[in-house]
């Protein structure tokens, strides 16, 4: 996990020292407040916390784009006297087709591997325990980014999250963002979303949701 989050600022920060460059997208850093909850046999854990991570994505040929993401969260809860503190990191990567839809819509197709650890630490008084687990598979979206003006437009992806957990329980479910966005100067843009995933994995939920602010620098041309 460590090689792919060094892969991804590799290729954000390549992409911000070549913002001229050809076949450059955009490159986004945000940072927010992230809520997971997990609830398995009646027992429910809601930690609340840091959410952090970045996007970068690279023209291929036409309207056709690859796109690669890394995500981070940290948060606690406490349950029943019991302290619980979990980290929770994703990464994607993925391939996409952008289209014109009239003069101020653009939509898009995305389809993306994705590969997530959450990890749990509880103590209570003088004892503690750990548990984590991993999942991947992949994640089929849709998505719209609408021009309300030169410097405003309004985002939203929707799409079907599939995956399969280290003890080879299967889980599935829905996953998106919906956000604004708003040019401050060329390339920099500002940005607020959120972003929401619910899964399920036979007596198991989860679901992940998170209000993030960040910066879009956009170099497509």
């Amino acid at each position: 996990m460590k090689k792919l989050l060094s892969v991804v600022l590799l290729m954000g920060f390549a992409s911000m020292a070549s913002a001229g460059s050809e076949g450059v997208r955009g490159v986004d850093f945000f940072l927010g407040s992230g809520d997971l909850k997990v609830k398995d046999n009646g027992v429910e854990v809601k930690p609340s916390g840091l959410n952090a991570g970045l996007r970068t994505s690279l023209s291929v040929t036409g309207n056709l784009f690859a796109a690669v993401a890394f995500e981070y969260f940290n948060g606690d809860d406490t349950v029943s006297g019991v302290k619980v503190k979990t980290n929770f990191n994703e990464t994607r990567a993925g391939l996409g087709y952008s289209m014109d839809v009239g003069a101020a819509n653009k939509a898009f197709l995305l389809a993306e591997y994705v590969k997530t650890h959450l990890k749990a630490d509880a103590s209570a008084g003088s004892a503690s325990a750990t548990d984590s687990v991993g999942f991947s598979g992949y994640v089929v979206s849709v998505g719209d980014n609408l021009a309300l003006g030169p410097a405003f437009n309004l985002y939203a992806r929707g799409g079907y999250m599939s995956v399969d957990s280290d003890n080879h329980v299967k889980g599935s479910g829905g996953d998106g963002e919906v956000g604004a966005q708003y040019l401050v100067s060329a390339p920099l843009n500002l940005f607020v979303e959120y972003r929401y995933t619910a899964l399920k994995f036979d007596s198991t939920k989860l679901d992940i949701g998170a209000i993030r602010a960040g910066m879009h620098f956009n170099f497509a041309s």
